[in-house]
């Protein structure tokens, strides 16, 4: 797995890129998901999915009373922002879950996690997955 990877991973899963070397038993649990390729299969995709998540976020937020379509479903932009980050929980939870280590303080799409990005509908704070 590369260093991106595993970074990413890390801003995932609500852990801090200044020291990320501190949680060893997160670095020995990204060093295993070498020994079995199908977990880090699974853990890679679903980094890219949290990373399209995010960008989605990001670039909502700009307009968050538009009309916006997810999937086929239309919702206005606050409550698509919502959706979003539910939806990265549910990724991110899935994560940690594949990995063993728990999420810092709800992961980076909860609602005290960098994704929070204001919009007139709050911070949509569903409870964490995972």
């Amino acid at each position: 797995m590369l260093e991106e990877q595993r970074a990413e991973i890390r801003r995932w899963l609500g852990i801090t890129g200044r020291f990320p070397n501190v949680d060893a038993r997160l670095e020995q649990a990204l060093d295993q998901l070498g020994v079995s390729p199908n977990d880090e299969c699974q853990v890679v995709e679903m980094s890219e999915v949290c990373k399209s998540i995010d960008t989605q976020i990001r670039n909502l937020a700009t307009g968050c009373l538009k009309v916006v379509d997810i999937e086929g479903v239309q919702l206005r932009g606050a409550y698509a922002l919502d959706t979003l980050r539910s939806m990265g929980r549910q990724y991110s939870g899935s994560i940690s879950k594949i990995i063993g280590i728990p999420l810092e303080q709800g992961g980076f799409f909860s609602a005290t996690g960098a994704s929070q990005i204001p919009g007139p509908m709050g911070s949509g704070n569903f409870p964490p997955y995972g």
